[in-house]
């Protein structure tokens, strides 16, 4: 059994970043662009609310090791619209 150590890090959060995505823009691509925008190289989404189309769930199968392949992954497709809470 492979045992991981724990990750801890302190963290002053001393700046927040509120954004908008415009409709039909990709998520993470407008993700990665507002942290590179204001040179963030690691942050927490606080809060977020909006509508997603054409997603990917995945969802890590139970027992699986850290460093997962896309076999040990549970993946499903949603075309529909769907709210993101």
């Amino acid at each position: 059994m492979v045992v991981h150590k724990g990750f801890v890090e302190k963290a002053k959060i001393d700046e927040v970043i509120l954004s908008r995505l415009k409709p039909e823009e990709d998520l993470f691509a407008g993700l990665i662009k507002i942290a590179k925008d204001h040179g963030i190289e690691r942050g927490a989404i606080l809060s977020a609310i909006g509508s997603l189309r054409n997603v990917v769930f995945g969802n890590v199968r139970p027992h699986t090791h850290l460093t997962t392949g896309s076999g040990e992954m549970i993946e499903i497709d949603e075309e529909a619209p769907l709210d993101l809470l």
